[in-house]
């Protein structure tokens, strides 16, 4: 996240593709870790957390999720969400599973991210399977996508207060037991945002 932050900053244009070493839990901007989450918890289970740089609400992300990070110029940030959209649409294709792009409006804050799919996001069957937030700045626009590869484990519910997360999230395995590796899907995506 940290990376992300800089990256925003710098404004230079930019991709990054990353995965998660152990599991993790991002939240929102405006959300505290003091006041979403069991920090001792996640301390003794080994759940990492940060904050985003973008918005939204508590994402969890299982070990090889994929993450893409994207630093773009200054424009309409309707048609830059169309376009980073498009392109994970068609890496999805192109390993066998039928992602749509979300035309659902948003139906105002959900502390979890994965709750349901906003205007631009990635489903299958209306489910959500990948999200995007934004930042804007005056220089750039950062878009963080995180796409869900691996179930949650369950006991990663307790790294949170307050209600718990409804469970059943999409993952491309649960598609799909033969989920692309990590290498593979990041090849696909590089290529899709190079050429578009």
């Amino acid at each position: 996240m940290k990376r992300d932050r800089e990256a925003l900053e710098a404004a230079t244009p930019s991709i990054r593709i990353y995965s998660w070493k152990n599991p993790s839990v991002t939240l929102g901007y405006s959300q505290s870790p003091d006041s979403e989450l069991n920090t001792s918890e996640c301390d003794r289970l080994g759940i990492e957390y940060s904050a985003r740089p973008t918005g939204g609400g508590i994402l969890f992300h299982a070990e090889d999720d994929v993450a893409v990070s994207l630093v773009l110029p200054p424009g309409d940030s309707r048609r830059l969400l169309r376009t980073t959209a498009e392109n994970l649409r068609r890496a999805l294709l192109r390993v066998g599973i039928p992602a749509e792009v979300s035309s659902e409006k948003g139906r105002g804050f959900s502390r979890f991210c994965a709750t349901y799919p906003t205007t631009h996001e990635i489903t299958v069957g209306g489910r959500k399977i990948c999200g995007i937030s934004q930042r804007k700045t005056r220089n750039a626009v950062l878009q963080q996508c995180a796409i869900f590869v691996n179930d949650i484990p369950g006991w990663m519910a307790r790294s949170v207060k307050g209600n718990r997360p409804p469970s059943g999230t999409l993952s491309l395995k649960s598609l799909n037991s033969l989920a692309p590796s990590f290498h593979d899907l990041a090849g696909l995506l590089i290529s899709h945002f190079s050429t578009h």
